[in-house]
């Protein structure tokens, strides 16, 4: 049974009006995507689990609308708020978070992946951080359901970034945007604290690969097979 959903904060047209500018804004940007066909691949071939960091959350929301994630929401007035507004971007919800609702939410995910349902989309370190460090989760998901987690990362430039926990980032009209993709096996039941390490580890590998000039790798990261990520 859903939970009674609160009143949205900023009202009933808040959701409408945020939906609208997201879209708005993310027609302007230049967006391009690398090892692409990691997501692609591994969704053609079964479900599997996409991560994301909270903060770059914006970027991954646009860039996958319409793809029919499932999205998590959690059961305050601003996950109400979220909930609404990716509804219209075309994302199915679960309502949870790590503090509240969280385990009927991770079950309602688990039973989307075995009906063959929607892929479940999530933010590794949300709604509270700490920042960049993977929450348990989404692994619990991926290896309870046996299936991968599909990591994606983001750079924009220019963008505007909060003085927020996880330095919530706002890439500006007309930014270039990238988006880059990675792949973890399905975890080990009883080795989800390594693979909270080594998904880290690798997202952060690959955060260093966008970072380089034209998408090479950073100094000190050399390039790896997308296998190897």
């Amino acid at each position: 049974m859903e939970p009674v959903a609160p009143r949205p904060a900023g009202g009933r047209l808040a959701a409408p009006v945020l939906a609208g500018g997201v879209r708005l804004l993310a027609a302007s940007w230049r967006v391009s995507f690398v090892h692409r066909e990691i997501l692609d691949e591994t969704l053609a071939a079964g479900p599997a689990v996409l991560a994301f960091w909270h903060g770059e959350q914006l970027v991954m929301v646009a860039t996958h609308a319409g793809r029919g994630f499932l999205g998590m929401a959690s059961l305050s007035r601003d996950g109400e708020l979220l909930a609404r507004v990716i509804r219209r971007l075309g994302y199915r919800v679960v309502r949870g978070s790590a503090s509240r609702g969280g385990r009927e939410a991770l079950r309602r995910c688990q039973a989307a992946l075995a009906a063959g349902g929607p892929p479940p989309a999530l933010a590794l370190d949300g709604p509270r951080g700490p920042r960049h460090e993977p929450h348990a989760g989404a692994l619990v998901l991926a290896a309870r359901a046996r299936v991968p987690v599909v990591f994606g990362v983001s750079r924009a430039r220019p963008a505007i970034r909060l003085r927020s926990w996880d330095r919530f980032e706002i890439p500006l009209p007309g930014a270039r945007v990238r988006v880059a993709y990675g792949r973890l096996p399905p975890p080990d039941p009883g080795e989800i604290e390594s693979a909270r390490a080594e998904l880290r580890r690798r997202m952060e590998r690959l955060a260093a690969e966008l970072a380089g000039e034209d998408g090479a790798s950073a100094p000190g990261h050399p390039a790896t097979h997308p296998s190897e990520r």
